[in-house]
């Protein structure tokens, strides 16, 4: 499972991290966290997207990948 970290500018540590396996970024702001399920779908197994995280990010605010 992958961490993110929630920035504000000119700072390089995080103040905020979150745990998920994907990120997404909408055009509005918000940064959605997910975590992938493995699942039944009509008995075929598969992994869907479950959220975990949703962030409106402030001016000036950014989320990323931690290492």
């Amino acid at each position: 499972m992958a961490k993110f970290g929630r920035f504000k500018l000119g700072f390089s540590q995080p103040t905020e991290t979150y745990e998920g396996d994907s990120m997404q970024l909408d055009e509005k702001g918000f940064v959605r966290i997910f975590r992938n399920e493995p699942m039944k779908v009509l008995g075929v197994d598969t992994i869907e997207p479950n959220l975990v995280h949703a962030i409106h990010l402030d001016k000036g605010e950014r989320v990323s990948k931690l290492d």
